[in-house]
């Protein structure tokens, strides 16, 4: 609207110049006219310009506004599945109780017996049901850990206990080979990182790696000093995780941390997502390198301290 008033009294401004005679002695007043019309239009342009840059902040920031709703979202989801996964957790734990108990009666019964065969499809049945018990007891004290503590470690054994716990919970048909280079030097490395977010970070990523072999397979986790594949590179600690899956095609690696995208349908589509939320938690990077055919690698960098 100012703009276009600008523009109406520059017009009817310079209209009135052409109604001057020169005879009227109104030199001097066109020439202050005409670079009063200059000024109006420079002021049109700058407030133009002005104009433009505003709706694209305005743009901008409505942009940022509408990614952290969504963020938050997808956060309010994730809280919900794990409440519902510690509750699940707890009902299992229970009914496995009278498995082992009732389990233990039977089995010594048997052995009074000396039926040997059926002592040993027991003494099957309740080792089956300890694991599952290990591993449920595992998921609750993950899950119930206090959220954002960070703390200082060994980036070393914070690794290692982290593999541990996703051995226990992974199927024994993954085949776990765990290289460290230069262990004298990651002995000695620390970093800054809640425990409980980095097992969160390599059991998605483990996982991810199970589903492409199909439960299946050869995993390589290694652990490595290296620096952030950036213009800073700062020193980091790094773990690679490679799969010997069929790789991902090209839409896939785009969306591979996209909310809700997966390639199977039983799957929600929030591990990798869930992944790279933690990784920036810690100022941390994550990169990866997948071909079809041919298995993916992902490695995440932790700026040590």
């Amino acid at each position: 609207m100012i703009s276009f008033t600008i523009i109406l009294t520059s017009i009817f401004l310079y209209s009135m110049i052409f109604q001057l005679s020169p005879n009227d002695g109104q030199i001097e007043n066109i020439c202050a006219l005409n670079l009063l019309i200059t000024v109006l239009c420079a002021i049109f342009v700058a407030a133009s310009f002005i104009f433009w840059r505003f709706n694209k902040r305005l743009k901008s920031l409505l942009e940022e506004l509408d990614a952290t709703n969504n963020r938050q979202h997808n956060q309010d989801k994730l809280i919900a599945l794990g409440s519902l996964a510690r509750g699940m957790a707890h009902e299992i734990n229970n009914s496995l109780q009278p498995v082992l108990g009732l389990g233990d009666l039977v089995l010594e019964e048997l052995e009074k017996g000396n039926s040997q065969r059926h002592s040993q499809y027991m003494r099957t049945i309740i080792e089956s049901a300890e694991r599952s018990q290990t591993i449920i007891s595992n998921v609750l004290e993950f899950s119930t850990q206090s959220q954002n503590k960070t703390e200082t470690l060994n980036a070393l054994d914070a690794a290692i206990n982290s593999m541990h716990f996703v051995q226990s919970i992974m199927p024994n048909t993954l085949i776990f080979n765990i290289e460290t280079q230069d262990q004298e030097t990651l002995e000695n490395i620390n970093i800054e990182i809640d425990k409980n977010k980095l097992t969160q970070i390599m059991l998605h990523i483990i996982k991810n790696a199970s589903d492409a072999m199909n439960g299946k397979g050869n995993v390589k986790v290694e652990f490595k000093a290296d620096h952030f594949q950036d213009e800073k590179s700062q020193s980091a600690f790094v773990i690679s995780i490679t799969d010997e899956g069929d790789g991902m095609d090209a839409e896939t690696q785009r969306n591979v941390f996209t909310p809700f995208f997966s390639t199977r349908d039983e799957r929600i589509g929030l591990g990798m997502t869930t992944v790279l939320s933690l990784i920036k938690d810690f100022d941390g990077d994550i990169t990866f390198t997948s071909e079809k055919g041919k298995g993916s690698s992902f490695s995440f960098y932790i700026p040590t301290v």
